[in-house]
Protein backbone atom coordinates (compact mmCIF):
# COMPACT_ATOMS: atom_id res chain seq x y z
CA UNK A 1 0.00 0.00 0.00
CA UNK A 2 2.36 2.15 1.10
CA UNK A 3 4.97 1.45 -2.28
CA UNK A 4 2.30 1.67 -4.72
CA UNK A 5 1.48 -0.61 -7.61
CA UNK A 6 3.98 -3.54 -7.81
CA UNK A 7 5.93 -3.24 -10.39
CA UNK A 8 6.12 -6.83 -12.76
CA UNK A 9 9.69 -8.26 -12.37
CA UNK A 10 11.23 -5.38 -10.92
CA UNK A 11 14.68 -5.32 -9.80
CA UNK A 12 13.73 -6.34 -6.20
CA UNK A 13 13.10 -9.38 -7.59
CA UNK A 14 16.31 -10.57 -8.72
CA UNK A 15 17.42 -13.65 -6.57
CA UNK A 16 19.17 -12.80 -3.25
CA UNK A 17 19.45 -9.11 -3.97
CA UNK A 18 20.56 -7.33 -1.06
CA UNK A 19 19.88 -3.29 -0.79
CA UNK A 20 23.62 -2.18 -1.98
CA UNK A 21 23.02 -4.15 -5.20
CA UNK A 22 20.09 -3.09 -5.70
CA UNK A 23 20.99 0.68 -5.08
CA UNK A 24 23.54 -0.43 -7.75
CA UNK A 25 21.41 -1.41 -10.15
CA UNK A 26 19.07 1.62 -9.98
CA UNK A 27 22.08 3.88 -10.28
CA UNK A 28 22.43 2.16 -14.00
CA UNK A 29 19.39 3.26 -14.49
CA UNK A 30 17.48 -0.40 -14.35
CA UNK A 31 14.33 -0.75 -12.92
CA UNK A 32 12.87 -4.23 -14.27
CA UNK A 33 14.24 -7.32 -15.13
CA UNK A 34 13.59 -6.61 -18.89
CA UNK A 35 16.27 -3.54 -18.67
CA UNK A 36 19.03 -5.56 -17.70
CA UNK A 37 21.68 -7.46 -20.14
CA UNK A 38 23.15 -10.61 -18.85
CA UNK A 39 26.11 -9.10 -18.20
CA UNK A 40 25.05 -7.09 -15.43
CA UNK A 41 24.44 -10.50 -13.16
CA UNK A 42 27.35 -12.68 -11.99
CA UNK A 43 25.72 -15.66 -10.43
CA UNK A 44 24.43 -18.47 -12.65
CA UNK A 45 20.98 -18.24 -10.45
CA UNK A 46 20.20 -14.69 -10.93
CA UNK A 47 21.47 -15.30 -15.10
CA UNK A 48 19.22 -18.13 -15.19
CA UNK A 49 16.23 -15.97 -13.85
CA UNK A 50 17.47 -13.23 -16.32
CA UNK A 51 17.22 -15.54 -19.34
CA UNK A 52 13.82 -16.84 -18.36
CA UNK A 53 12.36 -13.44 -17.20
CA UNK A 54 13.35 -11.59 -20.51
CA UNK A 55 12.42 -14.65 -22.85
CA UNK A 56 9.32 -16.03 -21.18
CA UNK A 57 9.94 -18.94 -21.09
CA UNK A 58 11.42 -21.99 -18.28
CA UNK A 59 14.81 -22.41 -18.66
CA UNK A 60 15.84 -25.95 -18.58
CA UNK A 61 19.47 -26.06 -18.28
CA UNK A 62 22.12 -29.21 -18.93
CA UNK A 63 22.15 -31.44 -16.30
CA UNK A 64 19.00 -31.82 -15.12
CA UNK A 65 17.98 -35.09 -16.82
CA UNK A 66 20.70 -36.57 -15.49
CA UNK A 67 19.86 -34.97 -11.95
CA UNK A 68 16.42 -36.06 -12.01
CA UNK A 69 17.22 -39.78 -13.05
CA UNK A 70 19.48 -39.96 -9.75
CA UNK A 71 16.31 -39.45 -7.68
CA UNK A 72 15.19 -43.02 -6.79
CA UNK A 73 12.00 -43.58 -5.20
CA UNK A 74 10.61 -43.14 -2.61
CA UNK A 75 11.18 -39.55 -2.67
CA UNK A 76 11.20 -37.34 0.54
CA UNK A 77 10.54 -33.97 0.23
CA UNK A 78 11.80 -32.17 3.02
CA UNK A 79 11.61 -28.58 4.37
CA UNK A 80 12.80 -26.73 7.49
CA UNK A 81 12.05 -23.70 8.77
CA UNK A 82 13.95 -22.21 12.17
CA UNK A 83 14.53 -19.32 14.63
CA UNK A 84 17.96 -17.87 15.25
CA UNK A 85 17.85 -15.52 18.31
CA UNK A 86 20.28 -13.36 19.15
CA UNK A 87 20.26 -14.82 22.79
CA UNK A 88 20.53 -18.44 23.04
CA UNK A 89 17.85 -19.86 24.74
CA UNK A 90 19.21 -23.41 25.02
CA UNK A 91 22.77 -24.66 26.17
CA UNK A 92 25.05 -25.77 23.15
CA UNK A 93 24.07 -23.04 21.68
CA UNK A 94 25.74 -19.51 20.55
CA UNK A 95 24.28 -16.45 19.29
CA UNK A 96 22.55 -16.74 15.54
CA UNK A 97 22.21 -20.19 15.73
CA UNK A 98 19.59 -21.60 12.90
CA UNK A 99 17.30 -24.43 15.25
CA UNK A 100 15.10 -26.03 13.80
CA UNK A 101 11.63 -25.06 14.84
CA UNK A 102 8.91 -26.90 11.66
CA UNK A 103 9.81 -29.62 9.51
CA UNK A 104 7.09 -30.26 6.67
CA UNK A 105 7.92 -33.88 4.51
CA UNK A 106 5.92 -34.92 1.78
CA UNK A 107 6.51 -38.78 0.93
CA UNK A 108 6.14 -39.62 -2.76
CA UNK A 109 5.70 -43.74 -2.37
CA UNK A 110 4.14 -44.32 -5.98
CA UNK A 111 2.40 -41.82 -8.86
CA UNK A 112 -1.03 -42.28 -6.90
CA UNK A 113 0.34 -42.17 -3.04
CA UNK A 114 1.68 -39.36 -0.96
CA UNK A 115 2.37 -39.10 2.73
CA UNK A 116 2.76 -35.62 4.30
CA UNK A 117 4.35 -35.08 7.87
CA UNK A 118 4.84 -32.26 9.49
CA UNK A 119 6.40 -31.52 13.48
CA UNK A 120 6.30 -28.10 14.68
CA UNK A 121 8.14 -27.13 18.43
CA UNK A 122 6.62 -26.44 21.40
CA UNK A 123 6.82 -25.39 24.21
CA UNK A 124 10.11 -23.53 25.73
CA UNK A 125 12.25 -26.66 25.48
CA UNK A 126 15.19 -27.37 23.27
CA UNK A 127 13.20 -28.45 20.43
CA UNK A 128 16.53 -30.04 18.84
CA UNK A 129 16.13 -33.58 20.05
CA UNK A 130 12.58 -33.60 19.23
CA UNK A 131 13.51 -32.29 15.29
CA UNK A 132 16.10 -34.93 15.11
CA UNK A 133 13.58 -37.85 15.96
CA UNK A 134 11.04 -35.89 13.53
CA UNK A 135 13.58 -35.90 10.38
CA UNK A 136 14.77 -39.73 10.96
CA UNK A 137 10.81 -40.57 11.47
CA UNK A 138 9.61 -38.22 8.59
CA UNK A 139 12.07 -39.86 5.89
CA UNK A 140 12.37 -43.30 7.28
CA UNK A 141 11.72 -45.51 4.00
CA UNK A 142 12.76 -42.37 1.95
CA UNK A 143 15.71 -43.60 -1.07
CA UNK A 144 16.10 -40.29 -1.83
CA UNK A 145 15.49 -37.00 -0.52
CA UNK A 146 14.99 -33.53 -2.00
CA UNK A 147 15.38 -30.09 -0.44
CA UNK A 148 14.90 -26.55 -1.51
CA UNK A 149 18.71 -25.56 -0.49
CA UNK A 150 20.58 -28.46 0.11
CA UNK A 151 23.37 -26.68 1.99
CA UNK A 152 21.10 -25.35 4.22
CA UNK A 153 19.00 -28.74 5.10
CA UNK A 154 22.90 -30.26 5.18
CA UNK A 155 24.18 -27.82 7.53
CA UNK A 156 20.81 -27.86 10.16
CA UNK A 157 21.63 -31.43 10.16
CA UNK A 158 24.67 -31.58 10.90
CA UNK A 159 24.28 -29.11 13.68
CA UNK A 160 21.72 -31.71 14.94
CA UNK A 161 24.16 -34.50 15.12
CA UNK A 162 26.52 -31.97 17.21
CA UNK A 163 23.64 -30.86 18.99
CA UNK A 164 21.89 -34.89 19.62
CA UNK A 165 24.76 -37.35 19.52
CA UNK A 166 22.74 -40.07 20.24
CA UNK A 167 21.19 -39.94 16.62
CA UNK A 168 24.09 -38.63 15.22
CA UNK A 169 24.30 -42.42 12.98
CA UNK A 170 21.26 -41.69 12.01
CA UNK A 171 20.72 -38.49 11.02
CA UNK A 172 24.18 -38.72 8.88
CA UNK A 173 22.11 -41.45 7.06
CA UNK A 174 19.27 -38.83 6.25
CA UNK A 175 22.30 -36.67 5.02
CA UNK A 176 23.63 -38.91 2.80
CA UNK A 177 20.09 -39.37 0.97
Amino acid sequence: RCAGEPIEHAITTLYRLSGAQRDKLSELGYSTLHDMPLDSVTTAIRKRQLRAVQSGNAVVERGLAAALRAIVSPVAYLDFETIAPAIPRWDGCRPYDQVVVQISCHVEHSAKELTHFEWLAEGAADPRSAAAEAIIAATRGAASIVTYNVGFERSRIRELREAVPRLSAELEEVESR
